[in-house]
Protein backbone atom coordinates (compact mmCIF):
# COMPACT_ATOMS: atom_id res chain seq x y z
CA UNK A 1 0.00 0.00 0.00
CA UNK A 2 2.76 2.46 0.91
CA UNK A 3 4.56 1.71 -2.35
CA UNK A 4 1.43 2.36 -4.43
CA UNK A 5 0.71 5.60 -2.54
CA UNK A 6 4.29 6.74 -3.08
CA UNK A 7 3.91 6.10 -6.80
CA UNK A 8 0.90 8.43 -6.78
CA UNK A 9 3.13 11.25 -5.54
CA UNK A 10 5.91 10.98 -8.10
CA UNK A 11 7.05 13.90 -10.22
CA UNK A 12 5.15 14.38 -13.47
CA UNK A 13 1.74 13.31 -12.26
CA UNK A 14 -1.03 15.96 -12.19
CA UNK A 15 -1.53 17.93 -9.00
CA UNK A 16 -5.03 16.46 -8.74
CA UNK A 17 -3.53 12.99 -8.32
CA UNK A 18 -1.19 14.31 -5.63
CA UNK A 19 -4.11 15.94 -3.80
CA UNK A 20 -6.21 12.77 -3.81
CA UNK A 21 -3.25 10.72 -2.59
CA UNK A 22 -2.67 13.16 0.28
CA UNK A 23 -6.34 12.87 1.22
CA UNK A 24 -5.91 9.12 1.46
CA UNK A 25 -2.80 9.56 3.62
CA UNK A 26 -4.82 11.77 5.95
CA UNK A 27 -7.60 9.19 6.20
CA UNK A 28 -5.06 6.49 7.08
CA UNK A 29 -3.31 8.62 9.70
CA UNK A 30 -6.64 9.51 11.31
CA UNK A 31 -7.53 5.86 11.80
CA UNK A 32 -4.25 4.04 12.32
CA UNK A 33 -3.04 3.20 15.81
CA UNK A 34 -0.11 5.42 16.77
CA UNK A 35 2.10 2.44 17.59
CA UNK A 36 1.60 1.03 14.09
CA UNK A 37 2.23 4.47 12.62
CA UNK A 38 5.55 4.74 14.46
CA UNK A 39 6.51 1.22 13.45
CA UNK A 40 5.89 1.90 9.74
CA UNK A 41 6.89 5.57 9.76
CA UNK A 42 9.67 5.15 7.21
CA UNK A 43 7.29 3.36 4.83
CA UNK A 44 4.67 6.10 4.93
CA UNK A 45 7.40 8.71 4.53
CA UNK A 46 8.69 7.10 1.35
CA UNK A 47 6.30 9.08 -0.83
CA UNK A 48 5.65 12.11 1.37
CA UNK A 49 9.19 13.32 1.99
CA UNK A 50 10.25 13.90 -1.66
CA UNK A 51 6.99 15.63 -2.59
CA UNK A 52 7.63 19.20 -1.41
CA UNK A 53 10.49 19.64 -3.86
CA UNK A 54 8.27 19.21 -6.92
CA UNK A 55 4.77 19.85 -5.54
CA UNK A 56 2.57 22.58 -6.99
CA UNK A 57 1.51 25.66 -5.05
CA UNK A 58 -1.87 24.09 -4.26
CA UNK A 59 -0.38 20.84 -2.93
CA UNK A 60 2.38 22.24 -0.69
CA UNK A 61 0.15 23.61 2.10
CA UNK A 62 -1.74 20.30 2.29
CA UNK A 63 1.53 18.39 2.65
CA UNK A 64 2.89 20.75 5.33
CA UNK A 65 -0.38 20.44 7.23
CA UNK A 66 -0.04 16.64 7.23
CA UNK A 67 3.46 16.95 8.66
CA UNK A 68 2.33 19.32 11.41
CA UNK A 69 -0.82 17.38 12.28
CA UNK A 70 0.43 13.80 12.21
CA UNK A 71 4.24 13.77 12.27
CA UNK A 72 5.22 16.46 14.80
CA UNK A 73 3.14 14.94 17.66
CA UNK A 74 5.28 11.79 17.42
CA UNK A 75 8.03 13.72 19.19
CA UNK A 76 11.28 11.85 19.75
CA UNK A 77 9.99 8.90 17.70
CA UNK A 78 10.83 11.00 14.65
CA UNK A 79 14.51 10.25 15.26
CA UNK A 80 14.40 7.27 12.89
CA UNK A 81 13.59 9.63 9.99
CA UNK A 82 15.19 12.82 11.35
CA UNK A 83 17.63 13.57 8.54
CA UNK A 84 15.13 12.65 5.81
CA UNK A 85 12.43 14.76 7.45
CA UNK A 86 14.69 17.81 7.57
CA UNK A 87 15.62 17.23 3.91
CA UNK A 88 11.93 17.08 3.06
CA UNK A 89 11.21 20.54 4.49
CA UNK A 90 14.31 22.48 3.37
CA UNK A 91 13.08 22.93 -0.25
CA UNK A 92 10.37 25.15 1.18
CA UNK A 93 13.06 27.63 2.30
CA UNK A 94 14.69 28.07 -1.09
CA UNK A 95 12.49 31.02 -2.10
CA UNK A 96 12.25 33.74 0.53
CA UNK A 97 9.35 35.38 -1.30
CA UNK A 98 7.24 32.23 -1.50
CA UNK A 99 4.04 32.10 0.53
CA UNK A 100 5.15 28.69 1.78
CA UNK A 101 8.42 29.97 3.27
CA UNK A 102 6.94 30.85 6.67
CA UNK A 103 4.94 27.58 7.01
CA UNK A 104 8.04 25.56 6.10
CA UNK A 105 10.05 27.54 8.63
CA UNK A 106 7.43 26.82 11.27
CA UNK A 107 7.55 23.09 10.55
CA UNK A 108 11.35 23.08 10.89
CA UNK A 109 11.07 24.81 14.24
CA UNK A 110 8.55 22.22 15.37
CA UNK A 111 10.84 19.40 14.21
CA UNK A 112 13.65 20.89 16.27
CA UNK A 113 11.46 21.04 19.36
CA UNK A 114 10.19 17.49 18.81
CA UNK A 115 13.61 15.92 18.25
CA UNK A 116 15.66 17.98 20.66
CA UNK A 117 18.61 20.18 19.87
CA UNK A 118 21.22 17.48 19.41
CA UNK A 119 19.31 15.22 17.00
CA UNK A 120 18.00 18.14 14.99
CA UNK A 121 21.37 19.80 14.46
CA UNK A 122 23.03 16.46 13.81
CA UNK A 123 20.50 15.85 11.05
CA UNK A 124 21.04 19.35 9.68
CA UNK A 125 24.81 18.89 9.44
CA UNK A 126 24.30 15.50 7.77
CA UNK A 127 22.10 17.16 5.15
CA UNK A 128 24.72 19.87 4.55
CA UNK A 129 27.44 17.26 4.15
CA UNK A 130 25.56 14.82 1.89
CA UNK A 131 23.06 16.95 -0.10
CA UNK A 132 24.65 19.71 -2.19
CA UNK A 133 21.26 20.83 -3.54
CA UNK A 134 20.05 21.62 -0.01
CA UNK A 135 23.24 23.13 1.40
CA UNK A 136 22.39 26.74 0.73
CA UNK A 137 18.96 26.55 2.37
CA UNK A 138 20.37 24.68 5.38
CA UNK A 139 23.30 27.07 5.89
CA UNK A 140 21.07 30.13 5.59
CA UNK A 141 18.63 28.59 8.06
CA UNK A 142 21.40 28.02 10.59
CA UNK A 143 22.75 31.54 10.09
CA UNK A 144 19.51 33.49 10.31
CA UNK A 145 17.19 31.40 12.48
CA UNK A 146 19.19 28.97 14.56
CA UNK A 147 21.79 31.37 15.90
CA UNK A 148 21.11 31.06 19.67
CA UNK A 149 21.40 27.27 19.76
CA UNK A 150 24.21 27.16 17.21
CA UNK A 151 26.33 29.39 19.43
CA UNK A 152 25.81 26.85 22.21
CA UNK A 153 26.91 24.04 19.92
CA UNK A 154 30.14 25.64 18.76
CA UNK A 155 31.04 26.42 22.36
CA UNK A 156 30.81 22.73 23.18
CA UNK A 157 27.32 22.63 24.69
CA UNK A 158 24.40 20.68 23.25
CA UNK A 159 20.88 19.98 24.50
CA UNK A 160 20.01 16.50 25.69
CA UNK A 161 16.61 16.84 24.01
CA UNK A 162 14.46 16.90 27.15
CA UNK A 163 11.85 19.60 27.59
CA UNK A 164 10.10 20.32 30.84
CA UNK A 165 6.33 20.71 30.98
CA UNK A 166 6.53 24.45 31.63
CA UNK A 167 8.59 25.14 28.51
CA UNK A 168 7.01 22.55 26.22
CA UNK A 169 4.31 24.93 25.00
CA UNK A 170 6.72 27.73 24.10
CA UNK A 171 7.42 26.54 20.55
CA UNK A 172 7.78 29.40 18.08
CA UNK A 173 9.00 29.75 14.52
CA UNK A 174 12.62 28.65 14.42
CA UNK A 175 12.86 28.51 18.21
CA UNK A 176 12.78 25.68 20.72
CA UNK A 177 12.14 25.62 24.43
CA UNK A 178 15.13 26.13 26.71
CA UNK A 179 16.54 22.76 27.68
CA UNK A 180 19.53 21.56 29.69
CA UNK A 181 22.88 21.53 27.91
CA UNK A 182 25.50 18.81 27.88
CA UNK A 183 29.01 18.66 26.41
CA UNK A 184 28.90 18.09 22.65
CA UNK A 185 30.42 14.68 21.81
CA UNK A 186 33.53 14.66 19.61
CA UNK A 187 31.66 12.74 16.88
CA UNK A 188 29.19 15.62 16.60
CA UNK A 189 31.96 18.18 16.35
CA UNK A 190 33.67 16.15 13.63
CA UNK A 191 30.38 15.99 11.72
CA UNK A 192 29.99 19.76 11.92
CA UNK A 193 33.55 20.38 10.71
CA UNK A 194 33.12 17.86 7.86
CA UNK A 195 29.90 19.57 6.74
CA UNK A 196 31.56 22.98 6.76
CA UNK A 197 34.53 21.66 4.77
CA UNK A 198 32.16 20.12 2.22
CA UNK A 199 30.43 23.49 1.89
CA UNK A 200 33.70 25.34 1.43
CA UNK A 201 34.61 22.89 -1.35
CA UNK A 202 31.32 23.41 -3.19
CA UNK A 203 31.38 24.83 -6.73
CA UNK A 204 28.53 27.22 -5.93
CA UNK A 205 30.02 30.52 -4.67
CA UNK A 206 26.79 31.30 -2.79
CA UNK A 207 27.24 28.15 -0.71
CA UNK A 208 30.88 28.97 -0.02
CA UNK A 209 29.92 32.48 1.08
CA UNK A 210 27.14 31.17 3.32
CA UNK A 211 29.56 28.71 4.94
CA UNK A 212 32.12 31.46 5.51
CA UNK A 213 29.49 33.75 7.01
CA UNK A 214 28.42 30.98 9.37
CA UNK A 215 31.99 30.27 10.44
CA UNK A 216 32.92 33.92 10.91
CA UNK A 217 29.85 34.88 12.91
CA UNK A 218 28.90 31.76 14.84
CA UNK A 219 31.58 29.08 14.55
CA UNK A 220 34.95 30.60 15.44
CA UNK A 221 37.77 28.12 15.26
CA UNK A 222 38.82 27.16 18.74
CA UNK A 223 41.03 24.45 20.29
CA UNK A 224 37.83 22.56 21.16
CA UNK A 225 37.85 21.02 17.67
CA UNK A 226 41.33 19.51 18.07
CA UNK A 227 41.92 17.25 21.00
CA UNK A 228 45.33 16.26 22.21
CA UNK A 229 44.91 12.85 20.54
CA UNK A 230 44.29 14.52 17.15
CA UNK A 231 47.40 16.71 17.12
CA UNK A 232 50.05 15.89 14.55
CA UNK A 233 52.83 13.91 16.11
CA UNK A 234 54.40 12.73 12.87
CA UNK A 235 57.23 15.28 13.01
CA UNK A 236 59.51 14.59 15.95
CA UNK A 237 60.61 17.49 18.06
CA UNK A 238 64.29 18.38 17.71
CA UNK A 239 66.21 16.87 20.52
CA UNK A 240 68.71 18.83 22.52
CA UNK A 241 72.20 17.47 21.75
CA UNK A 242 73.87 15.81 24.66
CA UNK A 243 76.85 17.69 26.05
CA UNK A 244 80.14 16.35 24.80
CA UNK A 245 82.92 15.46 27.14
CA UNK A 246 86.56 15.47 26.38
CA UNK A 247 89.07 13.13 27.83
CA UNK A 248 92.20 14.74 29.14
CA UNK A 249 95.36 13.33 27.73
Amino acid sequence: MCRVLAQCLTRGLPSGVHSKALQLYSHIFERIDVDFFIRDLSLYSLGLFPLLQHATESVRPVLLDIFKKYYIPLGHNLSVVATSFISAILPGLEDLTSEHYAPSLSVLGSISSALGEYLFLQGMWQVIDASPSLRLAALEYLSSIHVPRLSNIVSGQVSDGTVDAENKSSIDIGEAAVVPALPAPPAYQRLMVTALLSSLSDDNPLIVRAALDLMINYAPLKPIYISSSQTDTSTPKPSTPAPTTTTAT
